[in-house]
């Protein structure tokens, strides 16, 4: 599960997941043989200005560090996790997620993550992208995102699914703005 958390003009991300339970990462679920791969951040791409923060205690003034392993939890822990600048402005990160084997099937791909912003405030707008490399695979937008958290589960359509060509190359882009 991706967990996602944003103030007003701040954001986390927390959990990066997909699979058929709720763990982090992405994954699918090879029907004709009930197989379950899961593939959980493993390695950063991109910092941008997002940081790390465990235990509630913000890292705004701290230099950027390793986010993955704040959302690569195989059970949802919401004392850890990444969050954007305080006012993000197309603030952008991107995670390696593991290796995968192809899965044979255009079908129960599933990318699950959670968001939310700590406290009411100005508006925060999330942006979500499967890539593989540089080509983005899927993409889906939360507008105003609510101090409640939510969990998205969103599943590939045939044809996003089938576009994946190197399961060792999948990674998830995080992008937080405040318009």
């Amino acid at each position: 599960m991706a967990r996602q958390s944003f103030l007003p003009g701040f954001g986390y991300i927390n959990e990066v997941g997909t699979e058929e339970s709720f763990l982090p990462g992405y994954g699918y679920v090879k029907e004709d043989q009930a197989t379950v791969q899961f593939a959980r951040p493993f390695a950063d791409i991109t910092l941008g200005t997002w940081l790390p923060e465990l235990a509630g205690s913000p890292s705004f003034a701290g230099s950027p560090t390793e986010l993955w392993p704040m959302i690569d939890e195989t059970a949802a822990d919401d004392t850890d996790f990444i969050h954007s600048a305080e006012v993000p402005s197309d603030d952008t990160c991107e995670v390696q997620l593991e290796s995968l084997g192809d899965p044979a099937s255009s079908s129960g791909h599933i990318v699950r993550y959670r968001y939310s912003k700590p406290f009411g405030g100005g508006q925060v707008d999330l942006t979500v992208k499967l890539m593989e490399g540089a080509t983005e695979r899927a993409s889906w937008s939360h507008t105003d995102i609510s101090t409640t958290w939510a969990t998205a589960e969103q599943t590939l359509s045939g044809a996003q699914a089938d576009s994946i060509s190197d399961y060792a190359n999948l990674r998830l882009r995080f992008i937080a703005d405040q318009p």
